[in-house]
């Protein structure tokens, strides 16, 4: 692994992407058939019981369902930095409007469990591992086992319905901003400096550990996510809805 982003002319088209959406590409999951990475940085994924089934597009073997017992896809060597973006497809197979413990995607850079340690943590889910909740999806944040900061999207998600949602983290304004559909739903502000200089990075899709594959079972996502793709840099507002209308 080389744990470095792509960078492509503007118009390029590397991976199923376009344009500048490929520019800071860390990862991209399409799941077109497997859970390979399709940016060229050679992140793939190795899938714990996930199944092929159909896309938002009607395409058949082109996203992965969770059964929320024991599914989960992961990496070990992923690499984060204080600039990151985050963007997926989800459907759930509950209602989520009460909180049902569930995470769609998470990374962990450095994280021991620890209290001390000098890792962080980002999330996407209504549920995290130190007991926070919600009756709608939120991104949540911890830096340092203990600085945790949340963006809420404050809407209810229904079972059998695609939803684009997107977490970016801007470590220069040291914002966080939750986007829904395209459009921004939350947005604070932090503190806190993350060490970009990790070693122990790990990506779970469809779950959430800083265990190397060794998922939290208590927030296992149970539906089907498409489409991940994780920047190491802050998406535009617009790279942002571009992600959505593509």
């Amino acid at each position: 692994l080389t744990n470095c982003s792509q960078t492509y002319p503007s118009g390029s088209s590397n991976s199923q992407l376009s344009g500048t959406l490929n520019n800071g590409l860390l990862a991209y999951y399409p799941f077109n058939g497997n859970a390979n990475d399709e940016s060229g940085n050679g992140n793939d994924g190795t899938n714990n019981g996930a199944t092929l089934t159909t896309d938002r597009n009607g395409n058949s073997n082109s996203a992965y369902n969770f059964d929320g017992n024991d599914d989960y896809i992961y990496f070990d060597g992923f690499n984060t930095q204080s600039n990151l973006t985050m963007s997926l497809w989800f459907n759930p197979a509950t209602n989520l409007t009460v909180p049902v413990n569930q995470t769609c995607i998470a990374t962990f850079s450095n994280w021991t469990g620890n209290p001390n340690s000098s890792g962080y943590s980002d999330f996407i889910g209504n549920a995290t591992p130190h007991g926070y909740s919600s009756n709608n999806i939120f991104a949540y944040s911890e830096i340092n086992a203990g600085g945790a900061s949340v963006v809420n999207t404050n809407t209810s998600f229904n079972q059998n319905t695609w939803y684009h949602i997107v977490y970016k983290r801007d470590g220069t304004t040291k914002t966080q901003i939750v986007y829904v559909d395209g459009v921004l739903h939350d947005s604070i502000s932090y503190s806190g400096n993350l060490n970009v200089n990790m070693t122990l990075n790990r990506l779970f899709i469809g779950g959430a550990s800083w265990l190397p594959s060794a998922p939290w079972y208590n927030l296992l996502f149970s539906g089907t996510i498409d489409d991940v793709s994780i920047y190491d840099r802050a998406l535009s507002n617009l790279e942002i809805y571009q992600l959505y209308s593509n």
